[in-house]
């Protein structure tokens, strides 16, 4: 398998496989192999709050038992399991002959928030999500940070400290999802981060070497206004747009309730696009922001 990081040979080891949105997968095993084989995303922006809901749900392939993922989001995001109602749901909006799915809200499993000191590493939140535990950090240095996954029993690379830095030094927070699998292959239950941020934006950077060859990354986007997709603000994302449609009034309260948000925090006929990503983003040096889109596009 192609792009899968591997650090030591014995002990706990660190393995990190981008995934052209930027999660970093951490390992507890010997010499363990983990590969991320498909991943689909949902970002609902409101502009009026300044808040992103950013749904994710991914499937992996590992010889691990136990391992974590790593979400960097620009504040402390509010962490609850959605299940995967939510992305059928606005697939089907965009496909209509795929039936809609009965949405059906979660129960959140209350979180435990707080601020932990440790050698420079702050411990926001522990949370129960699922059956997975998300851990929110934030580290005063990239240095700090190492010496508390070394103790934590994480060994980092050089180009793996070097995406992790980029974090760092842009006072992110990485919010780590243990995963406990009996199988060699599985599939996570969509969660929902939900934090505050000046711009949409999606974890995009990863580290040289780590991504697999043949991922293919799905994308919904949900705006009141249209956005398009920049990397680092500087370039266009080659993201393929391959459907659209409207999120309607009536829509919008079966779609809130399986996302476990008010209706009031999905803004109404929004713009709904699907994207597929299927560009080898190997060494993605930035992350993607969304802009609006030049005026003249007309709804």
């Amino acid at each position: 398998m192609r792009g899968i990081g591997r650090i030591g040979s014995f002990g706990v080891a660190l393995v990190l496989t981008a995934n052209s949105f930027g999660t970093m997968v951490l390992s507890a095993m010997m010499r363990p192999q983990v590969g991320l084989v498909t991943q689909s995303n949902l970002l609902i922006w409101d502009p009026a709050t300044k808040t992103e809901h950013l749904i994710q749900s991914s499937s992996f392939v590992s010889e691990a038992r136990k391992f974590d993922f790593l979400v960097p989001t620009p504040s402390i995001p509010r962490v609850r399991e959605v299940g995967d109602a939510p992305l059928g749901f606005v697939s089907s909006l965009i496909n209509p002959p795929r039936p809609a799915p009965i949405l059906e809200p979660e129960t959140d499993l209350g979180p435990s928030i707080g601020i932990v000191i440790r050698e420079g590493v702050e411990v926001k939140q522990v949370v129960l999500v699922g059956n997975l535990k998300a851990t929110t950090i934030r580290a005063s240095d990239v240095i700090a940070l190492s010496d508390w996954m070394a103790k934590n029993g994480y060994i980092a690379s050089q180009s793996q400290n070097q995406w992790l830095e980029k974090y760092v030094q842009k006072r992110w927070y990485l919010t780590a999802f243990q995963v406990n699998s009996e199988s060699d292959a599985l599939r996570t239950s969509a969660v929902r981060l939900t934090f505050k941020t000046d711009v949409p934006v999606l974890p995009y950077a990863s580290p040289q070497n780590s991504w697999i060859s043949g991922i293919k990354q799905e994308m919904f986007l949900v705006s009141p206004v249209p956005l398009q997709g920049t990397v680092g603000g500087k370039s266009l994302w080659g993201g393929k747009l391959v459907g659209h449609t409207f999120l309607s009034k009536a829509s919008t309260p079966k779609f809130a309730k399986g996302l476990g948000l008010a209706e009031k925090e999905i803004p109404a006929l929004s713009w709904t696009n699907r994207y597929l990503d299927e560009s080898p983003v190997d060494g993605a040096t930035d992350d993607l922001y969304f802009f609006p889109v030049p005026k003249g596009i007309k709804k």
